[in-house]
């Protein structure tokens, strides 16, 4: 299937107005002061130099809007939607395009989440935000930089990096609906080791969950209690070689109890809701550089337990009163593993092409996933439905792409990648498909600019995720399986900086 997307309108970005006290004094800042784009393939791309539209949001934004997850932020962040079947938003959309669930099957998002160059996508309930240095959001296919599963876009979050200077810090919150919150960080010279320094990040957060439940007569049944142990390490091997590593564990014990037929803040549930999720993720970053090109190299392996039970008749046996008795309840266990690597080789100025005009990169990526999946419902006391079901899914790619500088301030862009992925999938109900998908994607991107505020772009991209299959036995052989998605965007954009002044 193939959709079409226009848009038309220009996109704006402002810088913030930043504050010191010591005078009165308003001085202009000619030059931008753009943040670096982590989810791009080079390591030292500006936001405004993006040619997609784009919204990052830097540590200041997280501390001053967010409490503790990325959902408390994601109304800053035009274009985007996430579904609330979850306690933490799990599954999200991006004009328009995504998932809102995934109770059975095999996992298939639309949008790629991506935290400290672990792949979380589909996942995204261990989002949160302490700690954190920035999170970019990229509307629109990313088939060059990500491929499949970023069909819509993708969101990239960066923790903050360790440093050789020694800072500790503590941070508390209370508040009402029993809410707390307690965090650490530390980081600075790993002992006497003059190349190496650490970080260490730990975060307890507790709330009530602000609903009020008259079967249990209790006002917890929908609590947050989540659990974040990160550490970072970063070392400088040589004077070309930089190795960071990252090791997160993310604990979410929450519970799950927010439907009802009124649709308040009063839940009649008779079975407590779930929504569990541990995850262990670690992400080695090697970058070796010399005077022709720099190799980096991304591994990562992440694992997750999930559980998700939820009471489907929202209510108990004396609400329904003549409709009853009425009971329904379904339970999901999941569990996740996936291993992904990437080698990308990144041109410098000694390696231009075509008379020194030519900005280079290749890369390789490969990635194993597998997924187990429990679904056990019952109506009224007897079993309703059951199913076990495993997937497995090794992909690997290769994506390149052009940066020409046509002049000093016109840039063209090409951008192409190819995947393959083998698939397979078995249920207890004999279903046992083995789809292959070959899908390619990339983009077209000639970008302007102006002047030393504003940027021009026009983006033709080609974004794509695997074809999957339809579960039901009754369906011929022949329809089971379906093939690839592919979304071809046509973008034009302004970036543009209205407001740059500072207090000094």
């Amino acid at each position: 299937m193939k959709k079409h997307s226009l848009i038309l309108f220009p996109l704006l970005s402002f810088s913030s107005l930043s504050v010191a006290h010591e005078t009165g004094d308003l001085e202009h800042e000619e030059q931008l002061s753009d943040l670096v784009v982590q989810a791009d393939l080079r390591d030292d791309t500006k936001a405004r130099n993006v040619a997609t539209s784009l919204t990052v949001l830097d540590d200041e934004t997280l501390s001053k809007a967010g409490v503790q997850h990325f959902q408390d932020v994601l109304g800053l962040t035009p274009n985007i939607n996430w579904a609330g079947s979850t306690s933490r938003p799990r599954y999200f959309q991006i004009r328009g395009i995504g998932e809102r669930s995934q109770y059975e099957g095999a996992p298939n998002p639309s949008v790629g989440f991506i935290i400290d160059d672990m792949d979380f996508t589909g996942i995204g309930g261990v989002a949160t935000l302490f700690d954190m240095e920035q999170i970019e959001v990229l509307r629109g296919p990313q088939g060059t930089r990500y491929g499949a599963n970023a069909l819509a876009g993708m969101i990239y979050a960066q923790s903050k990096a360790p440093s050789f200077v020694s800072e500790h810090s503590l941070e508390a919150t209370l508040a009402d609906h029993g809410t707390s919150g307690l965090g650490f960080s530390s980081t600075g010279r790993l002992g006497d080791l003059e190349n190496v320094n650490y970080r260490l990040t730990a975060h307890q957060y507790k709330s009530d969950g602000f609903r009020k439940n008259t079967f249990f007569n209790r006002d917890d049944t929908d609590d947050k209690n989540e659990l974040m142990t990160r550490g970072k390490i970063q070392w400088y091997l040589h004077d070309n070689w930089q190795l960071n590593a990252t090791f997160l564990l993310v604990d979410i014990d929450n519970g799950f109890d927010v439907w009802n037929p009124e649709n308040t803040l009063t839940t009649h549930s008779n079975d407590l809701g779930i929504d569990n999720q541990r995850s262990v993720g670690l992400s080695l970053k090697n970058t070796w550089s010399n005077d022709r090109f720099d190799i980096v190299s991304i591994s990562s392996h992440t694992d997750s337990d999930i559980q998700y039970f939820f009471d489907g008749d929202w209510g108990n046996d004396d609400y329904w009163g003549e409709l009853g008795p009425y009971d329904f309840t379904s339970n999901n266990n999941r569990e996740r593993s996936n291993l992904t690597q990437e080698i990308r080789l990144i041109s410098n100025k000694g390696s231009r092409i075509f008379n020194d005009s030519t900005e280079w990169l290749a890369g390789l990526y490969f990635s194993d996933l597998s997924e187990d999946n429990a679904i056990d419902e019952f109506y009224n006391g007897a079993v309703y439905r059951q199913l076990d079901s495993e997937f497995t899914a090794n992909t690997w790619a290769i994506f390149g792409q052009l940066d020409t500088h046509i002049t000093d301030k016109t840039t063209l862009t090409t951008g192409l990648r190819f995947e393959q992925r083998d698939s397979e999938y078995t249920d207890s109900n004999g279903l046992s498909l083995k789809p292959e998908d070959d899908m390619f994607g990339g983009q077209i991107s000639l970008k302007h600019q102006l002047n030393k505020q504003q940027n021009i772009y026009a983006t033709i991209s080609r974004g794509y995720k695997a074809g999957g299959f339809n579960l039901s036995v009754d369906l011929p052989e022949a329809r089971r399986a379906y093939d690839p998605e592919y979304l071809i965007n046509y973008e034009i954009g302004l970036k543009s900086m209205l407001l740059d002044y500072r207090l000094s």
